[in-house]
């Protein structure tokens, strides 16, 4: 099956589940708005408590992904502007200032 479409469906599912709620919504109503008719969104999902199933780890897989994409830039930004440790050893002095910062 098509990944791309099923992708699509998954996220038009999920505005369509967040607009009327899960309980009101059939499987033609899904359909309708994913542009397919209903026996082709039954060669993708079984049911509708499937569609919501999967459009819910859809939408947590896409959440997690832009959260690595930030993260990633995050460390990007941080990592140019750091300096790099120093190698002199500590002395009681400089981890009395430290501390002392933290």
């Amino acid at each position: 099956m098509n990944d791309e479409k099923r992708r699509q469906i998954l996220s038009t599912a999920l505005r369509v589940f967040w607009k009327h709620g899960f309980r009101r919504v059939n499987m033609k109503e899904i359909a309708e708005a994913a542009g397919i008719s209903r026996p082709g969104l039954y060669l993708y999902f079984k049911t509708k408590e499937e569609v919501f199933t999967e459009a819910i780890k859809y939408y947590a897989d896409v959440l997690l992904a832009e959260i690595d994409r930030g993260m990633e830039r995050g460390r990007t930004r941080a990592g140019s502007s750091r300096r790099p440790p120093s190698t002199s050893p500590a002395t009681p002095s400089s981890t009395a200032t430290r501390s002392s910062c933290v």
